[in-house]
């Protein structure tokens, strides 16, 4: 499923955050969510219950839609992570 673009890549991540039952918050512009993002990043908000469930739903997609990892950094208060 290599080469996946935005809009596939965002209407599998949602449902499957969904079905999973994942407690996340979209921040910011997502008025067209999943069809578009605006050009622009998206931030989403996890629960930290959810978190290690929602890296496991993400990487999943990732290696099945071969988009890369660009950098992940934690701290105690926070993860940030950019594909």
């Amino acid at each position: 499923m290599g080469g996946m673009t935005k809009e596939q890549f965002l209407t599998k991540l949602f449902p499957d955050l969904n079905e999973a039952d994942i407690d996340y918050f979209v921040y910011g512009e997502y008025t067209n969510l999943p069809k578009h993002n605006g050009n622009s990043d998206i931030d989403l908000l996890v629960e930290e219950s959810s978190f290690s469930s929602f890296i496991y739903i993400l990487k999943k997609i990732l290696i099945r839609s071969e988009i890369k990892l660009v950098s992940f950094y934690k701290n105690r208060n926070i993860s940030f992570i950019r594909l």
